[in-house]
């Protein structure tokens, strides 16, 4: 948060939760984390990665910080980009 403040930008942490249809490992949900983060030039390393369960669904919750030490998450087309990884995902998976 200190480094985002610096840099001064508006928000120090990026939240993506995401919430699968169909049953996933704790492993593949790990794995669709680290996809997201290349997805968004996001450095792996600093990642938060909660993984819980809700209503006998297991989710994930992915924090971010803006601030990569060299750059800014990138935003453009974002809503668009989570999509596309989340589609290639359930092709990868085989999930409907």
């Amino acid at each position: 948060m200190k480094e985002a403040k610096r840099e001064g930008l508006t928000y120090g942490l990026r939240h993506i939760a995401f919430n699968p249809a169909q049953a996933m490992t704790d492993t593949e949900l790990s794995e669709f984390a680290d996809r997201l983060c290349e997805e968004l030039g996001a450095n792996k390393a600093y990642r938060a990665l909660i993984l819980h369960q809700k209503d006998s669904k297991r989710h994930g919750h992915l924090i971010l910080p803006e601030w990569q030490h060299d750059h800014v998450l990138s935003s453009r087309f974002s809503y668009m980009r989570l999509e596309k990884v989340a589609r290639l995902e359930e092709i990868r998976l085989g999930h409907p």
